[in-house]
């Protein structure tokens, strides 16, 4: 595969339902179809799992927060899954049994929930990753990445002050370098 055509996207990852690197970060989303060169959002290393089949067509990712699982996956549905579930009351279709099933399909594999460790390993676009810091994103599973993305860089503290002011010039600069020049 070619390592850069006219139509490589550069992608800060984080939410696809949630404001990606917060307003307050100060990042914005942009988009420029017509150089087909695009700065967006997606969800967490979700971004990871859409990369797989196009991988070759993206020029860089910023992923902040990874979310993921360290340890053995818990015995009962988590406390945000379980009040998700709430809000599907006017859909029938979402059963138990189905919802079991999708809590299981999401959670089950642990580390990042969307790839496993062997593509993060092949991944050659370069990546940099902002770790994240609760339960939900473990710091472990940024660690992780780093290690295994073979063109990673890591930015370990990140969510205010000096070096928040630190990762917004550090991602502006990792993007400028890595997203492809319009001939």
């Amino acid at each position: 595969m070619p390592e850069c055509l006219p139509f490589c996207r550069t992608t800060v990852s984080r939410g696809f339902e949630q404001g990606a690197v917060h307003t307050h970060h100060g990042i914005e989303n942009r988009h420029d179809h017509e150089q087909r060169v695009q700065v967006d959002v997606a969800h967490n290393d979700r971004k990871l799992g859409i990369q797989q089949p196009f991988q070759w067509r993206i020029a860089c990712a910023v992923i902040a927060q990874s979310i993921g699982r360290v340890g053995a996956m818990p015995s009962t549905r988590s406390a945000n899954f379980e009040a998700w579930t709430k809000t599907l009351q006017d859909h029938p279709e979402a059963t138990e049994q189905v919802l079991d099933a999708f809590n299981q399909n999401l959670y089950g594999p642990g580390f990042v929930y969307s790839v496993d460790r062997a593509f993060v390993a092949s991944c050659q676009t370069p990546c940099l990753v902002l770790a994240g810091n609760d339960a939900a994103h473990p710091f472990a599973i940024s660690e992780e990445l780093v290690r295994l993305l073979p063109n990673a860089e890591f930015i370990p503290e990140w969510k205010e002050g000096a070096p928040l002011a630190a990762a917004k010039t550090r991602m502006k600069q990792f993007l400028a370098e890595h997203t492809p020049v319009r001939v």
